[in-house]
C-alpha cells in the first residue's frame, strides 16, 4: 500500500494531518531535527502525539536528520529510549554514525535514510540498504526515469518528495548558510540564503515542486512513501494538502484544474514545478514568494472537520444476566460487564436508552459506527452504571490501540579506542592539469592529487587520484564507469567520493574510495560507519570546530582541509545558463549578493553548478595546532586560483606565514 506522509511541526498539524487523511506523519523533538525554527515537541507531546497517531491507526515517525557530535551522542541515547518505548515506527536520520548508536540500543526500532545523506541513485540505496536502512528517502532532484529505475530495483522502501520547498542545493550539500552566519542547514537552522535577492534578481529560489497534476504518473513508480514538505506551515496547510493527496491516491487520478488553484493559495512561490521530475530544469522552475500569493493564502478558507476512530458496539441486556458490553475497533476488542438488570419497577431502561448512553463517546478520539444487541424489555439498570461501564471501556480501548509492543533496549554503546596513524601529507585538489608543474618541488610530501574524472590524462607522480563528480544519476554512470576503466589502465586506483552513492560505485568498479568532506562525517561512531562502508580515509566535515575534530576517535585515517574555497552548494540547476548562455561553461561565474561578496560559480559534470564561498579558507599559520589534532592529511581545494596564487598559498603554509588579504578561517573556530 502506498503511504501518504505529511508534515507536523505541533500538535496542531498532527491532528490536521490525520483529518486529511494522512497514513503518516513526521515530526521531531526539540533538538536534533532538521527544522528547528518549527515549534517542535517536547518529551511529553511525543509521547501524546505518538498515542494519538496510533489512535487513529496512523504511523509516527521521528526526525534526527542532523549531524551530532560526540558529546551530543551522550544526550540522545535517553531520547532514542523515549523513542522506542513508546512504539515510534521509524526515525529519520541523516548520520550514519547515529545508525550504529539506534541499532546499538534499540535493535527493532527501524531506521530510514533522510534526504539529507543525499542518495540519488540505486549504488546510494543499495549501500543505504547494507548498513541496515529499512527506507531510503530520495533526493528531490530525481526525473521519472531515474526513480522508475531505482523503485524497481530497490532492496528496500523509497521514499519521495509529491510535494512542498525544493532547496536549490542537493540536500545534505549545503553549506552556503553555515558560512555566511553559522546558521547550518545541517544542523537543522538553515539562514536560507537562497531566497535572497542577489545582483541579476532571485538566482537561487525556486518555485515548490507539486505533483499534483502529473499524480498518476508518479502513481506509477512503486514509491512506497508519497513524502509532504511543511513542517514550519500551518494546520490549514497540512489539512488541505494532504487532503488532496489523499482524493488523488484513493481516486488514482491527477489533480483537477480547481485543485490546483486551491493549493496554490495554500501556499505557492508564484505557482509550483516539476521540472527535475520530468527532467527539465530551466528558468522556469524560478519563483518567490510575492505579495499576490500572499493574499491568495489571506483569503482562503479551510474548515478541518474533526475526524474519530469508528468502533463497533455490541452489547446484552438480559434477565438474570450481567449487562456485557464490548467495543471493537479494527481487530481490537475490549469487553466490560456490569451489573444485573433489574426488574423495572416503574420506568424501563429500553435498549435505545442504552444505545444512546454508550454511544456518547464525549471528548474522546472515538465515534461508533455499528451497533448490535440483544435486549430485553422491562428492565432496569441505573444510568450512572451505564456510563461507568462505557468511560471504563472506552479507556480500556484506548490503552489496548496504544499500547506498544516491547522493544529491546540497551544503555551502552560499544566504543572505539581512537587509532593512531602516521601523517602522511597533502592532498591537492586542481580543476584541471594546467599547473602540474607548480606541484613538483612538493612531490615528495603530496599523498594525493586529485584531479575531475574527465580532465585526467596522465598519473602525475605515480600520485593522481580521481574526483568524482558530486552527483551520479544511475543514467550517468555507465559513462563514468567508462571512463573509469581507462584510468584504471593508467594505474590510477583512488577516488574522491562526495556522496555515498560514489563510494559504492566505485567498490563495485574496483577503485579505493577516499571520503569527500560533504560525507558530513561529525562523530566518531560517523567515521566507524564510513570504514565499514568501504572507505580507506575520509575529510571531516568542514563544519566541525577544532574541539569536536579533537574529541573524535579516529576509526580511519582522517584529514581535514587547511586552504580553499569550499563548495557551498551543488545543483542541478544551472544559474550560469539562466544568466546567459552556457554550454558547458568552462569559466568562472560570479553569483554576487547585496553586501557585493562574490560567490564563484563552475560548471562540473554532466551540467551541474557547484558554487563556491566568496572567501577561501586558510589556516597557514594555525598548522601546528591543527596537525595537533591527529588527522592524518591536510587538504587543499584549488578552484579559480592563478599560477602565483598557487605557489604562494603552497609557500606560505611551508613556512608558516600568516595569511593575508580576503580569507576566511571557516567554522573551524566557531560553533554551528
Amino acid at each position: 500500500m502506498t503511504e501518504l506522509l505529511a508534515p507536523c511541526g505541533s500538535i496542531n498539524e498532527i491532528r490536521a494531518a490525520i483529518y486529511g487523511g494522512a497514513d503518516a506523519v513526521y515530526f521531531g523533538g526539540k533538538k536534533f531535527n532538521a527544522r528547528q525554527s518549527a515549534d517542535n515537541f517536547s518529551d511529553e507531546d511525543i509521547t501524546n502525539a505518538i498515542k494519538l497517531c496510533h489512535l487513529h491507526n496512523v504511523k509516527a515517525y521521528i526526525t534526527l536528520n542532523t549531524v551530532v557530535s560526540d558529546k551530543e551522542i551522550g544526550e540522545l541515547i535517553p531520547f532514542i529510549r523515549l523513542l522506542n518505548d513508546n512504539g515510534c515506527d521509524g526515525v529519520i536520520i541523516q548520520s550514519l554514525g547515529l545508525m550504529s548508536v539506534i541499532k546499538a540500543v534499540a535493535p527493532k526500532l527501524p531506521v530510514h535514510a533522510s534526504t539529507q545523506l543525499t542518495v540519488h541513485s540505486l549504488e546510494g540505496v543499495k549501500l543505504m540498504a547494507s548498513l541496515g536502512f529499512e527506507r531510503v528517502v530520495v533526493s528531490r532532484e530525481l526525473s521519472y526515469e531515474n526513480l522508475k529505475y531505482i523503485c524497481e530495483n530497490s532492496p528496500v522502501e523509497i521514499e519521495a518528495f509529491i510535494h512542498g520547498a525544493l532547496c536549490m542545493c542537493y540536500s545534505g550539500q549545503c553549506y552556503f548558510s553555515s558560512v555566511i552566519g553559522t546558521r547550518s542547514g545541517n544542523r537543522g537552522s538553515c539562514a536560507q540564503p537562497c531566497r535572497k535577492l542577489y545582483k541579476n534578481g532571485y538566482e537561487l529560489s525556486l518555485k515548490d515542486i507539486s505533483m499534483a497534476q502529473d499524480f498518476k504518473k508518479f502513481l506509477t513508480l512503486g514509491v512506497a512513501s508519497f513524502k509532504i514538505e511543511g513542517r514550519l506551515k500551518s494546520s490549514d496547510y497540512v489539512y488541505g494538502v494532504t487532503k488532496t493527496y489523499r482524493k488523488l491516491i484513493d481516486e488514482n487520478r491527477n489533480a483537477t484544474n480547481t485543485e490546483t488553484d486551491f493549493l496554490r493559495a495554500l501556499f505557492s512561490r508564484q505557482g509550483f514545478t516539476n521540472g527535475y521530475f520530468n527532467a527539465q530544469p530551466s528558468k522556469e522552475m524560478f519563483g518567490i514568494r510575492t505579495e499576490d500569493d500572499k493574499r491568495l493564502t489571506e483569503k482562503i478558507d479551510v474548515e478541518i472537520p474533526q475526524k474519530k476512530t469508528p468502533v463497533s458496539l455490541y452489547f446484552t441486556f438480559k434477565e438474570n444476566q450481567p449487562l456485557k458490553i464490548s467495543y471493537s475497533a479494527g481487530t481490537v476488542t475490549v469487553e466490560k460487564q456490569g451489573d444485573l438488570p433489574q426488574k423495572a419497577q416503574k420506568r424501563a431502561v429500553t435498549s435505545e436508552d442504552i444505545r444512546e448512553k454508550l454511544t456518547k463517546t464525549g471528548d474522546t478520539e472515538f465515534t461508533v459506527t455499528e451497533i448490535n444487541y440483544d435486549a430485553d424489555d422491562n428492565l432496569f439498570i441505573p444510568v450512572s452504571a451505564l456510563n461507568n461501564l462505557r468511560r471504563e471501556a472506552l479507556s480500556e480501548l484506548e490503552n489496548a490501540l496504544t499500547q506498544p509492543k516491547e522493544r529491546p533496549f540497551y544503555d551502552t554503546v560499544p566504543q572505539k579506542e581512537n587509532e593512531n596513524y602516521d601523517f602522511y601529507g597533502y592532498s591537492i585538489t586542481l580543476q584541471n592539469e594546467n599547473y602540474i608543474s607548480l606541484l613538483k618541488d612538493y612531490e615528495s610530501k603530496i599523498q594525493t592529487l586529485w584531479l575531475p574524472f574527465n580532465k585526467i590524462t596522465a598519473n602525475h607522480f605515480g600520485k593522481t587520484g580521481i574526483l568524482l563528480p558530486a552527483i551520479i544519476k544511475d543514467n550517468e554512470a555507465e559513462q563514468i564507469k567508462s571512463v573509469l576503466k581507462q584510468l584504471k589502465a593508467m594505474g590510477i586506483t583512488k577516488t574522491y567520493c562526495r556522496t555515498y552513492d560514489a563510494v559504492k560505485l566505485s567498490l563495485d568498479e574496483g577503485f579505493t574510495p577516499s571520503g569527500g568532506f560533504s560525507l558530513n562525517l561529525f562523530n566518531s561512531f560517523d567515521l566507524i560507519q564510513a570504514k565499514n562502508a568501504g572507505l580507506i580515509d575520509a575529510v571531516i566535515s568542514p563544519e566541525c570546530s577544532i574541539p569536536v575534530i579533537r574529541d573524535i576517535k579516529k576509526a580511519l585515517p582522517l584529514r581535514m582541509i587547511v586552504y580553499g574555497r569550499l563548495p557551498v552548494m551543488v545543483t542541478e540547476n544551472c544559474i550560469i545558463k539562466n544568466a546567459q548562455k552556457c554550454i558547458n561553461y568552462e569559466g568562472i561565474y560570479q553569483l554576487t549578493d547585496k553586501t557585493g561578496a562574490a560567490f564563484p560559480v563552475m560548471c562540473e559534470y554532466p551540467h551541474r553548478n557547484i558554487i563556491l564561498n566568496s572567501a577561501p579558507i586558510n589556516l597557514s599559520d594555525k598548522m601546528e595546532e591543527i596537525y595537533s589534532l591527529g588527522i592524518s592529511g591536510v587538504d587543499f581545494i584549488f578552484t579559480d586560483e592563478t599560477e602565483e596564487e598557487i605557489k604562494k598559498v603552497l609557500f606560505d603554509y611551508e613556512n608558516k606565514i600568516p595569511p593575508q588579504g580576503k580569507f576566511t578561517r571557516g567554522l573551524y573556530y566557531r560553533k554551528i
